[in-house]
Order: C-alpha cells, then structure tokens, then sequence
C-alpha cells in the first residue's frame, strides 16, 4: 500500500510542468470551479460583470492559498518548488467539489458559500469547532467537506516524505558507524536492539511532524474562510473598539454596496467579490514580491534595481496629478474609505506594473546599445536572466497590470492596455519608434497621458475626461515631449553606433543639452499662459532658468551626473507644482 502511494505521489511530482504551462492549469480549474458553481445555480442574474468578478475573486483567493501552500511544502517537508507546485496542483482539483456537494446536501436548492463573518470571541470558538455551527451558509457543507479531504491528502503527502526524508537521515547517522568502527559478531545484537527503538522514535517523530503540519495547514484555512473578518475588525476597532466588532459590522462593511471612488455597484454579492478582490490583489502583490525575493533573491534585487525609480515616481505622480485636476476642473468628491485606500494602492500597482512590463522589450531590443553605455548594471547586460525568463517576466507584469486595473475600473484598464501598446511600438519592431528625435518624446508623452487619464476618471463623477481642459492636455503633452529627452544623455553613444537618433545623438550633446533646457523653461513658461495666472510668471522663470541651469551642468565629469539628471528635474518640477497648487488652486 505504502508503495502505490509512493509511486503516485512519485507520479505526480514528476509531471512535465513550466510557468505558462502551470498558469493555463490553474486558470483552467478556476474557471471551471466557477462554470460548475453558476451552472448549478442555474445561472440566474449573473451578468457578465458579475461573472468577470466572481472569476477575479475566486482566482485570487485560490491563488493565495496555493502560494501558501507551496511555501508550507517547501519550507516543512523540503521539497523542490517543481514537485510541491505539480502535487498541490493535483491537489487543487478539490476544488470542484463544493458546488457541487452543497448541491446534492441541499438537495438541489444549493448554499450561499462565502465567508464565515465574527467577532474575535467568536472567531476563537470557529477555530476549534471546525468553522462553527452554520453549515449552510458561510463556509457550507461542501466547503468543510473540502478542507477536511485537503487536510487528509496533506497528511498522507506529508508522512510519505517524511518517511523517506527521515530514512535518509537515519542511514546516514548509523550505516558509517557500523563501518568505521569495525564492530565484534557480539555487538550486533545490541545494536539492533537499539536500532528497534531508534525505528519507533523514527516512526513518531514523523507523526509528530506531519500532525504540525497539519494544524498549520488548518490555520491557513481557517484564515483565509474568515478573511474578511480581519480588515473589518482592524477599522472598525478603533471606534467601536476591537472585542466589540461582530459579525453585523463586517457583514455592513462587505455586503453593503461597492463604492470606489466614483464607481458604485448595489449588487451586495458583486460588492463582496469587488471589495475582496481589492484586497487579495494587495496580499498577492506582497506575497509574491517575498516569494520572488526567498526563491531567487539575485534575480529579484537587480530587477527592482533596474525598474528606474525616478520614472515609477514619475508615474505614480501622474496618477496623483490626474486625481487632482479631476477634483478642481469636475467637481470630483471623494472620501477616505478603507477601500478607496485599497483601491487607489491596487490601482497604484497596475501602473508601475504597466511600467516594469514596458522595460522589458526596451531592454530586450536595446541589449547592444546597452552594453556601450552606463547601463551594463541591467539584468540582461549582466546575463542573470535569460532572455525566455526575462519575456515570461514581462508577460506576467502585462497582465497583472490589465487584471488589477479592471478590478478598479475596465476604462482604466484599457488606458492601460493603450499605454502598453504605445510602449510597444515605441520600444520594438518593426516600428521602434524610439529611433526618431521628438517623435519618441511626443509618443512618451502620449503614454503618460494614458496614467494621468487614468487618475482622472477614477474619481470623476461622470468616469470620463471631457471635462480636462485641452489647452492643459496640450501643455502637459508639449511639456513630456520637450523634457523627456533628459533620460537620452547617459546613453548617448551606445544611441549613436546603434541608429538611434534621440535630441542628444542629433545635435550633439551640447547643443542637445541647450535643446532639452530650453524646452524645459519653455514649457514652465507655457503654464502661465495655459493657467491665466501672472503671478506664477516670475515662479515658472526662476524654476525654468533652474532646470536649465541644471541640464546645461550635467554630464559625466560636471556637477551633475546623467543618471542622477532625472532626479534633479524631478525634484524641481515637484516644487514648482506646489507653487503652482497653491497659487492657482488654493
């Protein structure tokens, strides 16, 4: 019996398997939990809204537990990340057991599966209940019937490779010992005397092992069936106090409807597929970057070493900057909820997300020029990616930045997925863009506009741009367009031998620097006009003669170096948009 196990676990493990392979599975069983769940309830009232959420929120729930699980695995039972990932694959095809045991308990009326809402009290007393007495809502029949059978497989798993761990360990210690000292015939006897109690020892140590295992892999459980007890009891708490929140004030809290900043849904089961999307889509974002970092954290410094700080900076001001515009030129009111937080950091992820997955063709197709210039620190230049991981990479960045975006706003996402298709052909073949003085800035600047118009229909009441004024679009378009070439001049030379033809490798880098400055105070001196405002005139010349300043004494062996340039104009444009905030807004 032992051996048959053996072999299919051995079976399993072993599975040919690699990411897109594992992420098609994955997906595949989650929408097929979700086709069984809707098809047994008949598919009543279930728009496509409702089902895109339903899919969000059943695929990211999932999806933590897996990551948790992986992590359990690998780090109790030290099993290889390939083999832990095939076995719980296997594992997860559990998952389509619920629906459909509700369904047959109920007998054909079904349970409304969710969550399990209490009070800490109460919480406690599900702990060591089994998730309480209320199986036909909450955590249902089926679900119970699903962590028990998970529970059962995750033992058996566990005392198998124990067992075999636990052997390796032992003949390790006692087979050199018998050897090395060269034993007497009357020694024999009393070494497998004590051989026998060393096997019985053996045998509980695995016991005790898999048995903690077990009540670890049972608080995960617990945790996760409870979730949203947690964040309602951690807000809630610091008014009504901790021990005081119930499970009223979680249900009100999640059940109610959605509001996201302008965005409102009534349906109270898409308010709780929304609001728990939001909030997995966070615990996966930072369970992910400590996995990355506990699997391969070379890999994983030297690309958030490469992702250009002042340009994530850069972009997440853009998001800010078009929240703002919204609240002055559409009358955008918005409060400070738990889930306008969520939702704006949620947001905030897809478009650095967007940002990151579009460094990916750029080095890819810049990896010669690369390597002549003041960027060899690149992971690619360096060879710690491969150019297959270094794309996969950049694919999982693109749709995590499309998917989180969409559980926001879906006109948020498709700016999205335009910025990622300006970056494109900005960045790659055949068009690459890049090559052409100007015309590379203003589609820049077209792609930043897609974040900045992202910000504003987030929080506009009417979840549209027409009221952003033109004359401002244009400005803020001339201004990207003019000051971007800054980030050109560290790699002028490797531009040049490559055919790339930026403001820098077409006037040289003299004149290019006077081109780029004044572009720059042009571009300040352009916002007195735009904003009717005389008194920013001596402002926006102080601040534009600055930035010029700035430019024209950068370069390698001067007071500014080009890779801190973009930090020193960013600083400045910071300053000179609080001059500007409180002169005309305030």
């Amino acid at each position: 019996m032992r051996e048959t196990i053996t072999g299919i676990i051995r079976w399993m493990e072993d599975g040919k398997i690699n990411f897109p392979l594992w992420l098609a599975a994955f997906s595949s069983i989650i929408a097929v939990r979700v086709l069984v769940e809707n098809w047994l309830a008949g598919f009543r009232n279930r728009s496509g809204l409702f089902l895109f959420y339903e899919f969000a929120h059943t695929f990211l729930f999932f999806l933590v537990s897996y990551i948790l699980f992986v992590a359990l695995l690998k780090n109790f039972l030290k099993v290889e990340l390939k083999k832990a990932a095939n076995v719980l694959l296997w594992g997860f095809l559990i998952i389509l057991t619920p629906p459909i045991a509700d369904y047959i308990i109920s007998g054909g009326r079904g349970y409304w599966s969710f969550y399990e809402f209490d009070s800490l009290a109460g919480l406690v007393k599900r702990f060591f209940t089994f998730y309480g007495e209320t199986p036909e809502i909450g955590i249902t029949y089926g679900v119970r019937i699903e962590v028990a059978a998970a529970l059962f497989f995750i033992f058996l798993y566990s005392l198998v490779k124990l067992h075999k761990s636990e052997m390796q360990s032992t003949k390790s210690e006692t087979i050199p010992e018998v050897q090395n000292l060269k034993l007497k015939r009357s020694w024999i006897f009393v070494i497998r005397i004590f051989n026998l109690f060393r096997i019985s020892n053996f045998e509980f140590r695995i016991l005790a092992k898999s048995l903690g295992i077990i009540i670890i892999a049972y608080f995960i459980f617990f945790i996760l069936g409870t979730f949203p007890s947690y964040p309602a009891i951690a807000v809630e708490g610091f008014s009504a106090g901790f021990l005081s929140v119930s499970s009223v004030d979680i249900a009100r809290m999640f059940l109610t409807p959605a509001k996201i900043f302008s965005r409102e849904i009534p349906d109270i089961v898409n308010s709780l597929n929304i609001k728990m999307s939001l909030v997995y889509s966070l615990v996966l974002i930072l369970l992910s970057v400590l996995s990355c970092w506990w699997l391969s954290p070379e890999k994983t410094k030297s690309f958030l070493k490469n992702a250009r700080y002042p340009q994530l900076i850069y972009h997440g001001g853009l998001l800010i900057i078009g929240m703002g515009l919204a609240y002055v030129f559409a009358g955008a009111f918005f409060e400070i909820t738990f889930f306008n937080v969520v939702g704006f950091l949620v947001l905030l992820a897809a478009v650095f997300c967007a940002w990151l997955a579009s460094l990916v063709p750029n080095d890819i197709y810049d990896l010669e020029s690369d390597r002549l210039t003041a960027n060899k620190s690149r992971p690619l230049v360096r060879e710690i990616f491969s150019p297959e991981e270094y794309k996969a990479l950049g694919w999982v960045l693109f749709a995590a930045s499309i998917f989180f975006s969409a559980i926001v706003s879906f006109k948020i996402a498709l700016f999205l997925l335009a910025y990622q298709a300006i970056a494109w052909l900005y960045s790659s073949w055949p068009l690459r863009l890049k090559r052409l003085a100007f015309v590379s800035t203003f589609i820049s600047a077209l792609a930043s506009l897609m974040v900045l118009f992202s910000g504003y229909i987030l929080v506009a009441p009417d979840q549209g741009i027409r009221g952003l004024p033109f004359s401002l679009v244009a400005l803020l378009v001339a201004g990207y367009t003019l000051s971007l070439p800054i980030k050109d001049f560290k790699d002028i030379e490797g531009d040049r031998k490559n055919g790339i033809f930026t403001v820098p490798v077409l006037f040289g880098e003299y004149w290019g620097k006077i081109a780029v400055g004044s572009g720059l105070f042009v571009s300040f001196m352009l916002s007195v006009v735009v904003f009717n405002e005389f008194r920013l005139f001596w402002w926006a010349a102080l601040v534009g003669g600055t930035s010029y300043w700035i430019i024209l004494s950068s370069g390698e062996n001067n007071k500014v170096a080009y890779k801190r340039l973009p930090w020193w104009i960013l600083g400045v444009l910071v300053v000179y948009g609080l001059i500007l905030i409180k002169i005309v807004f305030l």
